[in-house]
């Protein structure tokens, strides 16, 4: 028995001995070994730091990226999701480059091309002007045809209302006016009933302002009388008869399809 104790003793004498040959010693020992775990100076990080997870926020360092900056960044277009298609274009003036902030092209003072051809009627880019825009447009510029004489109305002032230039006798029942009758006076020698016939201007365009003259020479009863569109003193298609043989009448054209007739006469 006393001596199964004293193996027994020296086992463990001999673990002891081996265990201090494996353990650290005081020359093995780091610095760190006798800090505590923690966050602040002089503490170590626990192996779950937060601080140590790649879903960290980093500190402010844009700057080291910029151009001239420790950690300066060179990326092409294609990593620019919103570039637009000229930012990969030079400044130029060709096809293909993008005009610079300053370029004369952009000025007002340039010339422009010829293109008064676009601003006429018909144009591309045709004119609509008022009479306000045109500095030298006279007072009469806003007058329409028959407020003022026009080149057809050369005619028929070329002499007083009551003076004609020839003087036509018809021996029929009806004459119809033509153009070129205007300014004449004309005489109607018709033993019977006859006629003087005012046509619609889109048949005879007598100039307005024209004077005719009318006299019944002969026998018959001669009556003025205007076509289907004609108004004589206020009268569509109305019909005058003159009131007796050597009288005369004048008629004048006052507007488009509108006669005045002055005289002796009667409504027919």
């Amino acid at each position: 028995m006393a001596n199964f104790q004293l193996a027994k003793a020296g086992a463990a004498i001999n673990a002891s001995l081996a265990l201090a040959d494996t353990a650290l010693q005081p020359e093995d020992i780091g610095d760190s070994a006798g800090l505590n775990v923690g966050t602040t100076e002089g503490t170590v990080a626990a192996g779950d730091d937060s601080r140590l997870s790649d879903a960290r926020t980093p500190t402010s360092h844009a700057s080291s990226h910029e151009s001239g900056g420790a950690d300066e960044l060179t990326i092409t277009l294609a990593q620019v999701s919103d570039a637009g298609n000229a930012a990969a274009l030079d400044v130029g003036t060709t096809s293909g480059t993008v005009a610079a902030g300053d370029d004369s092209r952009l000025s007002d003072d340039r010339t422009p091309t010829a293109h008064a051809a676009s601003h006429v009627a018909g144009g591309a880019d045709a004119l609509t002007l008022t009479l306000a825009q045109i500095s030298d447009a006279g007072s009469a510029a806003a007058l329409d045809e028959g407020d003022v004489l026009v080149s057809s109305d050369l005619v028929a002032y070329a002499q007083p209302l009551g003076m004609f230039y020839d003087i036509a006798q018809h021996n029929v029942a009806s004459y119809t006016l033509a153009l070129g009758d205007q300014n004449s006076f004309h005489e109607m020698t018709y033993s019977d009933a006859n006629e003087v016939v005012i046509p619609a201007n889109a048949d005879v365009a007598i100039p307005i302002k024209s004077v005719v003259g009318v006299c019944q020479y002969g026998t018959g009863t001669t009556t003025v009388r205007g076509a289907t569109g004609v108004t004589i003193n206020g009268v569509s298609a109305g019909s005058f008869t003159i009131n007796n043989r050597y009288v005369a009448v004048q008629f004048y054209k006052r507007w488009t399809n509108e006669w005045i007739l002055i005289g002796s006469f009667t409504a027919a």
